[in-house]
């Protein structure tokens, strides 16, 4: 069980959260996304989190991280702390489709570009990774 001031500073981390996840890709007007694609982005938005919003951080390493992550070569703990930013990106998507949340319009566009066609897109798009086709 959370007291009240650990849910308190769980929402406030949330709304930080959404704030960071939202990168100004949308929009009805034309923009240019060339600067969006940053190859250091999750590993900005790892450090992001970790200084704004340290509850969410812990939550995250004691879900993601583990003792023998010294052993595993493929599976870093920058590599599983990336990861667990995009999973948090799902989740906020999930809990509000408004937010504003880019990661999802990111990995679409990611993965139109490596050849996805708009039935792959779909599926990504029906499992949280993705934005429909038609708004990429």
């Amino acid at each position: 069980m959370l007291s009240l001031s650990e849910r308190d500073a769980i929402k406030e981390e949330v709304k930080k959260t959404k704030q960071l996840f939202n990168l100004g890709m949308r929009g009805n007007e034309v923009k240019d996304l060339a600067g969006k694609f940053d190859p250091l982005l999750f590993h900005k938005l790892v450090q992001q989190l970790g200084e704004e919003c340290p509850t969410i951080t812990n939550i995250l390493e004691q879900l993601v991280l583990s003792y023998n992550t010294s052993r595993n070569t493929m599976k870093t703990v920058s590599m599983k702390m990336k990861s667990a930013v995009h999973l948090l990106a799902q989740l906020i998507d999930i809990r509000d489709q408004r937010s504003g949340n880019d990661i999802p319009v990111l990995f679409g566009l990611l993965c139109m570009s490596y050849g996805a066609g708009p039935s792959m897109i779909q599926l990504f798009q029906h499992l949280g990774l993705s934005e429909s086709f038609q708004v990429l």
